[in-house]
């Protein structure tokens, strides 16, 4: 990626993926998170669903 790139990313998990490596490459790079997590109603979902896993991930 250089300056003459550009990228609108929209993207539920891009928190987790590591872009150290376009840090000073030029790169326009714009994201946007479309939910809230410190919303109080998403985090309740969230506890919910996670209530209802078992220690393998699937839902029982």
């Amino acid at each position: 990626m250089t300056a003459y790139h550009h990228y609108f990313i929209t993207s539920l998990d891009l928190h987790t993926v590591d872009l150290e490596d376009f840090k000073y490459s030029g790169t326009n790079t714009t994201a946007l998170r479309l939910i809230n997590l410190s919303d109080g109603t998403l985090q309740q979902i969230l506890r919910d669903w996670s209530a209802d896993l078992d220690d393998s991930g699937n839902i029982f």
